[in-house]
């Protein structure tokens, strides 16, 4: 971000990772999309589609990446079909898969009525995982972006309130849409995060089992945004000496940011956005980069994560703001029910048992004097015959639909957990791979909520979650903790003013 503030000149460059693999991340506003077909895979099938264009066309190991899959499959009991054809994204035949993975693109492109049917799929609980050059896909198309791509950052729309120019620098499909109307810096073109991280895992295959197992910590993720910043720091430092911006902000991931802010003695901000210690985490990603790099600490560390769930985490605490994805909130839930409201949020990553934690909640919900909806599950369970206690509905803004929620059932993403952490609602998190088990394990142990494995949820667990007071004291009680935490605007008046 480069902001400045006048009549006095002052800048700031906020640089964040240069792409991302976007794993069910929530698309942002756009129009209806067209009615997904009913899931059509029988009880212990478990499909998924891999797309990709022309082998010949890419330049991208496309059939490494698909003989990756394929094996993962094998190993994990689903069936991989792999298509070249757009003809193949229609709601019958998507209806058949739990999940799709885009690999290259070049040379393929989705019309509108495929692209609506895509839409459509992954609004209706569909899996999606986009890796290789799929940050390239649909370059047109604003959906698309927002599902692969980025989101409003609070601290610059505070920076911007407050009178500053802001930039925000990036690369890949992360720079192809400016998030909240913000300028964007495109430091790398075309960018091609999804080879590194392929690369990173299948060079180090015990890792890779670690990390979907959700026992990696900070190694994984270290490695391939090492890597990832490794091809764009000469970028970022070109751009601070263009701009010569007062400070720069930049993630924990974004080791580029802290190390183009060194080179040309400029102070860098860590803007934390994890529920690890986001200090710890950027030392983890710029210790792996090649060549070895020193940087200073950082001018200053903003953390998002209150005291008491991250104990001993460094930095400045910032009130984090929640984020809905631009969804409007059903009618029904705006107020309150007769009985306990429990949400129930899937994860969107394609593979087995992406969504099995809705078949447990709807298997175990007659028991339970509550009433449980299930978001983003309307074409997930369509045609099927529900208990009188559970509703499904599409995609809805989490934060506002807590408010009138007594618990919420999730898969452990850092943006939920402090949404229900905000809101004072206890939350039942399912471990998995990656940061969710960490995730879990923090909400755990700070007594805000449960950690409980799908097939170990039984009708004690909720009943637990919504009758526990101890558990809904410790939610509270964090809550308390979050609402006393400064927010961007009081952030962006006090800690940078010291920059300039």
């Amino acid at each position: 971000m480069a902001h400045r503030k006048r009549p006095r000149l002052r800048r700031a460059i906020a640089l964040a990772s240069a792409a991302v693999l976007t794993l069910g991340i929530m698309t942002g506003p756009g129009s209806p999309p067209a009615s997904a077909a009913a899931p059509t895979w029988g009880a212990g099938a478990v499909n998924v589609l891999v797309f990709h264009g022309p082998v010949d066309q890419q330049d991208d190991p496309v059939n490494r990446a698909v003989a990756a899959v394929r094996k993962l499959g094998t190993e994990n009991g689903f069936t991989v079909r792999v298509s070249t054809n757009p003809a193949d994204f229609n709601r019958d035949n998507l209806a058949k898969y739990r999940g799709v993975v885009f690999l290259s693109a070049n040379g393929v492109t989705l019309n509108d009525a495929q692209e609506a049917a895509f839409q459509a799929y992954v609004k209706g609980g569909g899996g999606f995982v986009g890796v290789h050059d799929a940050a390239r896909a649909q370059p047109g198309s604003e959906w698309f972006t927002g599902l692969i791509g980025t989101r409003p950052v609070p601290l610059a729309e505070a920076l911007r309130a407050a009178g500053h120019d802001v930039l925000v620098a990036s690369g890949g499909d992360a720079a192809a849409r400016p998030p909240a109307g913000f300028p964007v810096e495109d430091l790398t073109g075309p960018f091609n995060f999804g080879r590194i991280a392929l690369g990173t895992m299948l060079s180090r295959p015990r890792l890779l089992v670690r990390e979907l197992a959700g026992r990696a910590g900070t190694d994984a993720v270290g490695y391939i945004f090492a890597a990832v910043n490794d091809r764009y720091a000469e970028a970022a430092t070109a751009l601070v000496g263009r701009w010569r911006p007062d400070v720069v902000v930049h993630e924990p991931l974004c080791g580029a940011g802290a190390v183009a802010a060194a080179r040309h003695d400029v102070p860098a901000v860590l803007h934390g956005n994890t529920l690890f210690d986001d200090a710890l985490l950027l030392s983890v990603t710029v210790g792996k980069m090649r060549p070895r790099v020193d940087v200073p600490a950082s001018a200053a560390v903003l953390r998002i994560t209150p005291d008491s769930l991250v104990p001993g985490a460094s930095g400045q605490p910032m009130r984090p703001l929640g984020y809905g994805g631009g969804a409007s909130l059903p009618q029904s839930l705006r107020e309150p029910g007769t009985r306990p409201r429990i949400l129930v949020s899937h994860s969107t990553i394609a593979g087995p048992g992406s969504t099995s934690v809705l078949d447990r909640i709807v298997k175990l919900a007659p028991e339970i004097d509550a009433e449980f909806v299930l978001l983003r599950a309307v074409d997930r369970l369509a045609g099927r015959s529900l208990p009188p206690n559970v509703r499904a509905v599409g995609w809805a803004p989490v934060p506002e639909a807590l408010e009138n929620a007594s618990a919420i059932v999730h898969h452990g993403g850092a943006g939920t957990i402090l949404a229900a952490l905000s809101a004072g609602v206890p939350q039942l998190v399912t471990p998995g791979p990656g940061d969710r088990a960490h995730n879990a394990a923090a909400v755990a142990n700070r007594g805000a909520g449960l950690a409980v494995p799908v097939k170990r949820i039984d009708a004690t667990v909720l009943r637990r979650l919504i009758d526990d007071a101890a558990l809904r004291a410790a939610s509270g009680e964090v809550a308390t903790e979050i609402a006393a935490m400064p927010a961007p605007t009081e952030i962006a008046s006090t800690v940078f003013a010291k920059f300039g």
